[in-house]
Protein backbone atom coordinates (compact mmCIF):
# COMPACT_ATOMS: atom_id res chain seq x y z
CA UNK A 1 0.00 0.00 0.00
CA UNK A 2 1.12 3.35 -0.91
CA UNK A 3 0.09 6.42 1.38
CA UNK A 4 0.01 10.12 -0.86
CA UNK A 5 1.99 13.44 1.28
CA UNK A 6 -1.86 14.01 2.20
CA UNK A 7 -2.90 10.73 3.79
CA UNK A 8 0.61 9.78 5.41
CA UNK A 9 -0.24 10.31 9.12
CA UNK A 10 -3.11 7.67 9.03
CA UNK A 11 -2.95 4.72 10.77
CA UNK A 12 -0.25 3.83 13.27
CA UNK A 13 3.04 4.56 13.07
CA UNK A 14 5.76 1.16 12.68
CA UNK A 15 9.36 1.41 12.48
CA UNK A 16 10.08 3.15 9.29
CA UNK A 17 11.29 0.52 6.04
CA UNK A 18 12.64 2.97 3.54
CA UNK A 19 11.90 1.98 0.12
CA UNK A 20 12.90 2.78 -3.16
CA UNK A 21 10.53 3.17 -6.10
CA UNK A 22 10.35 3.46 -9.85
CA UNK A 23 7.95 5.35 -11.70
CA UNK A 24 6.76 5.90 -15.22
CA UNK A 25 8.75 8.65 -16.14
CA UNK A 26 11.86 6.85 -14.88
CA UNK A 27 12.53 8.29 -11.94
CA UNK A 28 12.28 7.02 -8.74
CA UNK A 29 10.78 8.29 -5.06
CA UNK A 30 11.62 7.35 -1.66
CA UNK A 31 9.24 6.26 0.59
CA UNK A 32 9.32 8.87 4.33
CA UNK A 33 7.28 6.76 6.35
CA UNK A 34 5.89 3.03 7.61
CA UNK A 35 2.19 3.02 8.83
CA UNK A 36 -0.36 0.53 9.88
CA UNK A 37 -3.78 1.08 8.51
CA UNK A 38 -6.35 -0.09 10.02
CA UNK A 39 -8.83 -1.25 6.42
CA UNK A 40 -10.72 -4.01 7.93
CA UNK A 41 -10.78 -6.50 11.01
CA UNK A 42 -10.73 -9.24 8.81
CA UNK A 43 -7.08 -8.49 6.92
CA UNK A 44 -3.84 -9.81 8.50
CA UNK A 45 -1.69 -6.86 9.75
CA UNK A 46 0.90 -7.35 6.94
CA UNK A 47 -1.96 -7.03 4.45
CA UNK A 48 -2.64 -3.45 5.87
CA UNK A 49 1.28 -1.67 6.11
CA UNK A 50 1.71 1.14 4.17
CA UNK A 51 4.66 3.18 3.19
CA UNK A 52 4.18 7.16 2.63
CA UNK A 53 5.48 9.36 -0.15
CA UNK A 54 5.96 13.01 -0.43
CA UNK A 55 6.04 12.61 -3.86
CA UNK A 56 3.03 11.17 -4.12
CA UNK A 57 -0.90 12.99 -4.68
CA UNK A 58 -3.01 9.63 -4.70
CA UNK A 59 -2.87 6.81 -2.04
CA UNK A 60 -2.80 3.57 -4.00
CA UNK A 61 -4.21 0.10 -2.36
CA UNK A 62 -2.62 -2.95 -3.54
CA UNK A 63 -4.63 -5.16 -5.07
CA UNK A 64 -2.49 -8.43 -5.53
CA UNK A 65 -1.62 -7.71 -1.95
CA UNK A 66 -5.21 -8.15 -0.77
CA UNK A 67 -5.75 -11.09 -3.36
CA UNK A 68 -2.74 -12.87 -1.59
CA UNK A 69 -4.66 -12.65 1.48
CA UNK A 70 -7.60 -14.43 0.50
CA UNK A 71 -9.58 -11.52 -1.07
CA UNK A 72 -11.66 -11.51 -4.11
CA UNK A 73 -11.62 -7.94 -5.37
CA UNK A 74 -14.73 -7.17 -7.70
CA UNK A 75 -14.40 -4.29 -9.67
CA UNK A 76 -17.97 -3.12 -11.38
CA UNK A 77 -19.73 -0.14 -13.32
CA UNK A 78 -20.04 2.17 -10.12
CA UNK A 79 -18.21 0.65 -7.35
CA UNK A 80 -15.78 -2.06 -6.33
CA UNK A 81 -16.06 -4.43 -3.40
CA UNK A 82 -12.96 -6.54 -1.28
CA UNK A 83 -14.72 -9.86 -0.46
CA UNK A 84 -13.38 -12.74 2.21
CA UNK A 85 -15.21 -15.54 3.10
CA UNK A 86 -18.21 -14.40 0.76
CA UNK A 87 -18.61 -10.92 2.98
CA UNK A 88 -18.15 -7.66 1.95
CA UNK A 89 -15.04 -6.35 3.95
CA UNK A 90 -14.37 -3.27 2.10
CA UNK A 91 -16.71 -1.22 -0.41
CA UNK A 92 -16.56 1.81 -2.35
CA UNK A 93 -17.55 4.14 -4.88
CA UNK A 94 -15.90 4.83 -8.52
CA UNK A 95 -14.93 8.60 -9.02
CA UNK A 96 -17.69 10.02 -11.95
CA UNK A 97 -14.99 12.71 -12.43
CA UNK A 98 -11.83 10.29 -12.77
CA UNK A 99 -13.56 7.01 -13.46
CA UNK A 100 -11.10 5.46 -10.65
CA UNK A 101 -12.43 3.09 -7.57
CA UNK A 102 -11.61 4.43 -4.53
CA UNK A 103 -11.82 2.92 -1.04
CA UNK A 104 -11.65 3.97 2.54
CA UNK A 105 -8.00 3.88 4.25
CA UNK A 106 -9.82 3.90 7.68
CA UNK A 107 -12.26 1.35 8.96
CA UNK A 108 -15.59 2.61 9.71
CA UNK A 109 -19.12 1.44 10.71
CA UNK A 110 -20.03 1.45 6.77
CA UNK A 111 -16.97 0.25 5.34
CA UNK A 112 -18.14 2.69 2.21
CA UNK A 113 -16.72 6.20 1.30
CA UNK A 114 -17.79 8.52 -0.64
CA UNK A 115 -16.58 10.23 -3.67
CA UNK A 116 -14.74 13.33 -2.61
CA UNK A 117 -15.86 16.75 -4.65
CA UNK A 118 -12.68 18.48 -5.63
CA UNK A 119 -13.78 21.95 -6.01
CA UNK A 120 -11.46 23.58 -9.28
CA UNK A 121 -10.80 26.35 -10.53
CA UNK A 122 -8.25 26.74 -13.92
CA UNK A 123 -5.82 28.21 -13.51
CA UNK A 124 -4.05 31.01 -16.26
CA UNK A 125 -0.66 30.17 -15.83
CA UNK A 126 -0.25 26.60 -17.57
CA UNK A 127 3.03 24.14 -17.54
CA UNK A 128 3.53 21.60 -20.09
CA UNK A 129 3.00 18.27 -18.33
CA UNK A 130 0.77 15.94 -21.07
CA UNK A 131 -3.02 15.55 -22.17
CA UNK A 132 -2.29 11.79 -21.05
CA UNK A 133 -1.68 12.62 -17.16
CA UNK A 134 -4.31 15.00 -15.97
CA UNK A 135 -5.38 14.81 -13.13
CA UNK A 136 -8.98 15.08 -13.80
CA UNK A 137 -11.68 15.40 -16.50
CA UNK A 138 -11.71 19.26 -15.42
CA UNK A 139 -7.96 19.19 -16.05
CA UNK A 140 -8.05 17.71 -19.13
CA UNK A 141 -10.85 19.19 -20.70
CA UNK A 142 -8.97 22.56 -19.75
CA UNK A 143 -5.99 21.57 -20.88
CA UNK A 144 -7.28 21.23 -24.63
CA UNK A 145 -9.35 24.36 -24.49
CA UNK A 146 -5.95 26.02 -23.52
CA UNK A 147 -4.45 24.27 -25.95
CA UNK A 148 -6.85 25.58 -29.35
CA UNK A 149 -6.41 28.88 -27.97
CA UNK A 150 -9.64 28.91 -25.82
CA UNK A 151 -12.34 29.26 -28.41
CA UNK A 152 -15.93 29.97 -27.36
CA UNK A 153 -17.25 26.93 -26.38
CA UNK A 154 -19.83 26.43 -29.09
CA UNK A 155 -17.28 26.89 -31.70
CA UNK A 156 -15.59 24.40 -29.67
CA UNK A 157 -18.07 21.57 -29.29
CA UNK A 158 -19.22 21.76 -33.25
CA UNK A 159 -16.01 20.90 -34.01
CA UNK A 160 -15.85 17.83 -31.72
CA UNK A 161 -19.12 16.80 -32.75
CA UNK A 162 -18.01 17.05 -36.85
CA UNK A 163 -14.62 14.97 -35.59
CA UNK A 164 -12.60 17.28 -36.39
CA UNK A 165 -10.14 16.51 -33.28
CA UNK A 166 -10.44 13.22 -32.52
CA UNK A 167 -6.63 12.53 -31.91
CA UNK A 168 -7.21 14.81 -29.21
CA UNK A 169 -6.94 12.12 -26.48
CA UNK A 170 -10.21 12.09 -23.89
CA UNK A 171 -11.35 15.61 -25.80
CA UNK A 172 -15.36 14.91 -25.93
CA UNK A 173 -18.44 17.62 -26.55
CA UNK A 174 -20.06 15.87 -23.67
CA UNK A 175 -16.74 16.61 -21.25
CA UNK A 176 -16.49 19.91 -22.38
CA UNK A 177 -20.02 20.64 -21.58
CA UNK A 178 -19.87 18.58 -17.85
CA UNK A 179 -16.23 19.46 -16.70
CA UNK A 180 -14.59 22.37 -18.52
CA UNK A 181 -14.24 26.05 -16.24
CA UNK A 182 -15.49 28.99 -17.15
CA UNK A 183 -12.13 30.48 -18.38
CA UNK A 184 -11.28 34.45 -18.43
CA UNK A 185 -8.90 33.78 -21.59
CA UNK A 186 -11.74 33.33 -24.06
CA UNK A 187 -13.35 36.19 -22.39
CA UNK A 188 -10.36 38.55 -23.22
CA UNK A 189 -10.42 37.38 -26.52
CA UNK A 190 -14.14 36.76 -27.38
CA UNK A 191 -16.09 39.33 -25.40
CA UNK A 192 -18.22 41.38 -27.66
CA UNK A 193 -20.79 44.54 -27.41
CA UNK A 194 -24.24 43.66 -27.05
CA UNK A 195 -26.02 44.48 -30.27
CA UNK A 196 -28.53 47.59 -30.96
CA UNK A 197 -32.13 47.03 -31.23
CA UNK A 198 -32.45 44.94 -28.11
CA UNK A 199 -34.82 45.79 -25.31
CA UNK A 200 -33.50 46.82 -22.37
CA UNK A 201 -35.81 44.59 -20.20
CA UNK A 202 -34.30 41.36 -22.69
CA UNK A 203 -32.63 38.54 -20.92
CA UNK A 204 -29.28 38.85 -22.56
CA UNK A 205 -27.57 35.06 -23.06
CA UNK A 206 -24.29 34.51 -23.32
CA UNK A 207 -24.22 33.35 -26.14
CA UNK A 208 -25.20 37.23 -27.58
CA UNK A 209 -22.16 38.32 -25.85
CA UNK A 210 -19.88 35.69 -26.21
CA UNK A 211 -20.43 35.28 -29.71
CA UNK A 212 -17.84 33.82 -32.14
CA UNK A 213 -17.47 34.98 -35.66
CA UNK A 214 -19.14 34.30 -38.92
CA UNK A 215 -17.92 31.83 -40.59
CA UNK A 216 -18.86 32.73 -43.93
CA UNK A 217 -18.23 36.56 -45.00
CA UNK A 218 -21.33 38.47 -45.87
CA UNK A 219 -20.49 39.49 -49.76
CA UNK A 220 -22.09 42.55 -51.44
CA UNK A 221 -24.04 41.89 -54.64
CA UNK A 222 -22.20 43.78 -57.33
CA UNK A 223 -22.26 47.79 -57.46
CA UNK A 224 -25.36 48.83 -59.38
CA UNK A 225 -23.58 52.69 -60.72
CA UNK A 226 -25.62 55.20 -60.18
CA UNK A 227 -23.35 57.93 -61.71
CA UNK A 228 -20.44 58.66 -63.70
CA UNK A 229 -17.98 57.31 -61.56
CA UNK A 230 -15.61 54.39 -61.82
CA UNK A 231 -13.13 52.74 -60.31
CA UNK A 232 -9.80 52.01 -62.53
CA UNK A 233 -7.28 49.42 -62.40
CA UNK A 234 -9.63 46.19 -62.31
CA UNK A 235 -10.99 43.54 -63.52
CA UNK A 236 -14.82 43.34 -63.38
CA UNK A 237 -15.98 39.01 -62.65
CA UNK A 238 -19.47 38.62 -62.06
CA UNK A 239 -19.78 38.03 -58.70
CA UNK A 240 -22.06 34.77 -59.53
CA UNK A 241 -18.95 33.57 -61.51
CA UNK A 242 -16.58 34.30 -57.95
CA UNK A 243 -14.67 30.80 -57.47
CA UNK A 244 -11.09 30.08 -56.14
CA UNK A 245 -11.05 33.55 -54.31
CA UNK A 246 -8.57 34.81 -51.95
CA UNK A 247 -8.32 38.00 -50.45
CA UNK A 248 -5.73 39.95 -48.20
CA UNK A 249 -5.06 42.45 -46.21
CA UNK A 250 -2.95 43.49 -43.05
CA UNK A 251 -3.60 44.82 -39.57
CA UNK A 252 -2.74 48.04 -37.48
CA UNK A 253 0.29 47.75 -35.59
CA UNK A 254 1.04 45.24 -32.70
CA UNK A 255 1.63 47.05 -29.03
CA UNK A 256 5.31 45.29 -29.43
CA UNK A 257 8.05 45.12 -31.81
CA UNK A 258 8.84 41.40 -31.81
CA UNK A 259 12.35 40.79 -31.59
CA UNK A 260 12.69 39.96 -34.79
CA UNK A 261 11.39 43.26 -35.48
CA UNK A 262 8.10 42.09 -36.92
CA UNK A 263 4.93 44.69 -35.91
CA UNK A 264 2.23 43.96 -38.25
CA UNK A 265 0.16 40.69 -39.20
CA UNK A 266 -0.76 40.03 -43.22
CA UNK A 267 -3.87 37.80 -43.11
CA UNK A 268 -4.86 35.85 -46.33
CA UNK A 269 -8.51 34.42 -46.53
CA UNK A 270 -9.40 31.66 -49.26
CA UNK A 271 -13.38 31.29 -49.98
CA UNK A 272 -13.24 27.73 -50.72
CA UNK A 273 -11.12 25.85 -48.53
CA UNK A 274 -12.10 28.43 -45.44
CA UNK A 275 -8.60 28.76 -44.31
CA UNK A 276 -7.47 31.95 -42.94
CA UNK A 277 -3.44 32.19 -42.86
CA UNK A 278 -1.47 34.83 -41.19
CA UNK A 279 2.35 35.76 -41.12
CA UNK A 280 4.27 38.09 -39.42
CA UNK A 281 5.33 41.51 -40.92
CA UNK A 282 7.72 44.48 -40.08
CA UNK A 283 6.07 46.95 -41.80
CA UNK A 284 3.06 47.89 -44.32
CA UNK A 285 5.80 48.59 -47.37
CA UNK A 286 5.95 46.99 -50.29
CA UNK A 287 8.29 44.57 -50.09
CA UNK A 288 7.14 43.34 -46.83
CA UNK A 289 3.47 42.92 -48.29
CA UNK A 290 4.87 41.36 -51.25
CA UNK A 291 6.55 38.77 -49.09
CA UNK A 292 3.75 37.97 -46.79
CA UNK A 293 1.89 37.48 -50.07
CA UNK A 294 4.24 35.00 -51.46
CA UNK A 295 4.36 32.92 -48.51
CA UNK A 296 0.76 32.64 -47.96
CA UNK A 297 -0.25 31.80 -51.72
CA UNK A 298 2.53 29.39 -51.74
CA UNK A 299 0.97 27.55 -48.69
CA UNK A 300 -2.13 27.25 -50.84
CA UNK A 301 -0.73 26.25 -53.89
CA UNK A 302 1.28 23.33 -52.10
CA UNK A 303 -2.21 22.53 -50.45
CA UNK A 304 -3.70 21.81 -53.86
CA UNK A 305 -5.79 25.11 -53.58
CA UNK A 306 -5.55 27.06 -56.58
CA UNK A 307 -7.29 30.39 -56.54
CA UNK A 308 -8.15 32.18 -59.57
CA UNK A 309 -8.58 35.66 -58.68
CA UNK A 310 -7.43 38.01 -55.15
CA UNK A 311 -9.36 40.85 -53.72
CA UNK A 312 -6.96 43.45 -52.61
CA UNK A 313 -7.62 46.99 -50.60
CA UNK A 314 -6.70 50.08 -52.34
CA UNK A 315 -3.45 50.39 -50.93
CA UNK A 316 -1.47 47.99 -53.34
CA UNK A 317 1.96 48.29 -54.82
CA UNK A 318 2.78 48.24 -58.49
CA UNK A 319 5.13 45.22 -57.35
CA UNK A 320 2.08 43.13 -55.82
CA UNK A 321 0.01 43.17 -58.59
CA UNK A 322 2.92 42.16 -61.08
CA UNK A 323 3.25 39.16 -58.32
CA UNK A 324 -0.30 38.08 -58.34
CA UNK A 325 -0.65 38.49 -62.44
CA UNK A 326 2.54 36.48 -62.88
CA UNK A 327 1.17 33.45 -61.19
CA UNK A 328 -2.35 33.84 -63.42
CA UNK A 329 -4.44 35.09 -61.00
CA UNK A 330 -6.69 38.21 -61.55
CA UNK A 331 -7.45 40.81 -59.12
CA UNK A 332 -9.83 43.49 -57.80
CA UNK A 333 -9.56 46.14 -55.37
CA UNK A 334 -11.42 47.31 -52.83
CA UNK A 335 -13.03 50.90 -53.60
CA UNK A 336 -11.53 53.56 -51.35
CA UNK A 337 -13.16 53.78 -47.86
CA UNK A 338 -15.26 50.18 -48.56
CA UNK A 339 -13.37 47.33 -47.17
CA UNK A 340 -16.89 45.19 -46.81
CA UNK A 341 -15.95 43.61 -50.19
CA UNK A 342 -12.65 41.90 -48.78
CA UNK A 343 -13.49 38.98 -47.19
CA UNK A 344 -10.00 39.24 -45.35
CA UNK A 345 -11.08 42.39 -43.34
CA UNK A 346 -13.67 39.96 -41.79
CA UNK A 347 -11.09 37.54 -41.20
CA UNK A 348 -8.27 40.49 -39.41
CA UNK A 349 -10.92 40.06 -36.86
CA UNK A 350 -11.16 35.94 -36.37
CA UNK A 351 -7.16 36.33 -36.39
CA UNK A 352 -7.25 39.29 -33.67
CA UNK A 353 -10.28 37.58 -30.78
CA UNK A 354 -8.24 34.31 -31.57
CA UNK A 355 -4.58 35.17 -31.39
CA UNK A 356 -5.45 37.70 -28.01
CA UNK A 357 -7.18 34.67 -26.32
CA UNK A 358 -4.06 32.60 -26.86
CA UNK A 359 -1.89 35.80 -25.91
CA UNK A 360 -3.39 35.86 -22.80
CA UNK A 361 -3.28 32.21 -21.91
CA UNK A 362 0.87 32.68 -21.44
CA UNK A 363 2.27 32.24 -18.43
CA UNK A 364 2.82 35.51 -17.27
CA UNK A 365 6.75 35.46 -17.55
CA UNK A 366 6.36 34.93 -21.19
CA UNK A 367 8.26 37.81 -23.01
CA UNK A 368 5.93 39.91 -25.14
CA UNK A 369 8.97 40.40 -27.55
CA UNK A 370 8.20 36.85 -28.52
CA UNK A 371 4.57 37.10 -29.45
CA UNK A 372 4.94 36.55 -33.41
CA UNK A 373 6.28 33.10 -32.46
CA UNK A 374 3.07 32.32 -31.44
CA UNK A 375 1.63 33.34 -34.64
CA UNK A 376 1.79 29.99 -36.42
CA UNK A 377 0.02 28.12 -34.20
CA UNK A 378 -2.51 30.02 -33.13
CA UNK A 379 -3.20 29.99 -37.29
CA UNK A 380 -2.71 25.85 -36.60
CA UNK A 381 -5.41 25.99 -33.99
CA UNK A 382 -7.47 28.58 -35.71
CA UNK A 383 -8.19 26.28 -38.61
CA UNK A 384 -8.71 23.17 -36.95
CA UNK A 385 -12.07 24.91 -35.37
CA UNK A 386 -13.06 26.70 -38.63
CA UNK A 387 -14.88 24.54 -41.52
CA UNK A 388 -14.12 24.35 -44.94
CA UNK A 389 -16.56 24.98 -47.90
CA UNK A 390 -15.48 23.13 -50.22
CA UNK A 391 -16.40 20.11 -48.00
CA UNK A 392 -18.05 21.21 -44.63
CA UNK A 393 -17.56 18.09 -42.99
CA UNK A 394 -13.71 18.71 -43.10
CA UNK A 395 -11.92 21.44 -41.57
CA UNK A 396 -10.10 23.89 -43.18
CA UNK A 397 -6.85 22.38 -41.53
CA UNK A 398 -7.53 18.85 -42.52
CA UNK A 399 -8.62 20.62 -46.13
CA UNK A 400 -5.04 22.02 -46.41
CA UNK A 401 -2.88 19.87 -44.43
CA UNK A 402 -4.73 16.70 -43.60
CA UNK A 403 -5.82 14.80 -40.59
CA UNK A 404 -4.09 16.11 -37.18
CA UNK A 405 -2.31 13.63 -35.51
CA UNK A 406 -1.65 14.84 -32.00
CA UNK A 407 0.15 11.15 -31.08
CA UNK A 408 2.69 12.32 -33.51
CA UNK A 409 3.11 15.77 -32.98
CA UNK A 410 1.79 16.88 -29.29
CA UNK A 411 0.13 20.19 -28.54
CA UNK A 412 0.21 22.49 -25.26
CA UNK A 413 -1.54 25.50 -24.25
CA UNK A 414 0.86 28.38 -26.42
CA UNK A 415 3.24 30.30 -24.38
CA UNK A 416 2.92 27.56 -21.11
CA UNK A 417 6.33 26.67 -19.45
CA UNK A 418 8.14 23.48 -20.18
CA UNK A 419 11.37 21.74 -19.11
CA UNK A 420 13.42 21.04 -22.42
CA UNK A 421 15.27 18.03 -21.70
CA UNK A 422 18.93 17.97 -22.67
CA UNK A 423 20.87 15.32 -23.45
CA UNK A 424 24.07 14.01 -21.83
CA UNK A 425 26.33 14.74 -24.39
CA UNK A 426 25.60 19.01 -24.77
CA UNK A 427 25.52 19.27 -20.93
CA UNK A 428 27.99 19.26 -17.91
CA UNK A 429 28.83 16.44 -15.51
CA UNK A 430 26.53 17.92 -12.47
CA UNK A 431 24.16 20.39 -14.77
CA UNK A 432 20.79 20.06 -14.87
CA UNK A 433 18.83 17.91 -17.08
CA UNK A 434 16.26 20.46 -18.40
CA UNK A 435 16.35 23.95 -19.59
CA UNK A 436 13.23 25.78 -18.99
CA UNK A 437 11.64 27.45 -21.79
CA UNK A 438 8.21 28.06 -23.08
CA UNK A 439 6.01 26.17 -25.77
CA UNK A 440 5.85 28.35 -28.89
CA UNK A 441 4.56 25.44 -31.19
CA UNK A 442 4.56 21.58 -32.75
CA UNK A 443 7.77 20.34 -34.55
CA UNK A 444 5.56 19.12 -36.97
CA UNK A 445 8.29 17.63 -39.15
CA UNK A 446 9.84 15.79 -36.04
CA UNK A 447 7.61 12.69 -34.28
CA UNK A 448 6.88 13.11 -31.16
CA UNK A 449 8.71 16.59 -30.61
Amino acid sequence: MFLANKHKHLGKPLQHEEINVGVANTNTMNSVTTRQLQLAAELPMEAQKAHGFKEMERSLISVPVLCDADCTVVFKKKNVQVIKENKIIIEGPRDAETNLWLMPLESNTTNTVKPIKRPFVIQLKHTANSAYQQKSASHLQAWHHATLGAPVVTTLIKAIDKNWLTSFPGLTSHGIRKHLPKSIQTTMGHLHKVRKNLQPTDKVTTAEIMEDEEDDPDYLPPRVIKNREHIVQITAINFADLKGMTSSDQTGAFPHTSSRGNRYIMVMEDSDSGAILAVASKSRNKDHLLAGFIEMHDTLKKAGINPVLHRIDNEFSKELIEEIESRGLKYQIAPRGNHRTIPAERAIQTVKNHFVSTLYGCDPSFPKSQWDRLLQVAVLTLNMLRPSRINPAKSAYNELWGNFDFNKTPLAPPGCLIVAHERPQDRKTWANHGVKGYFIGPAKHHYRN
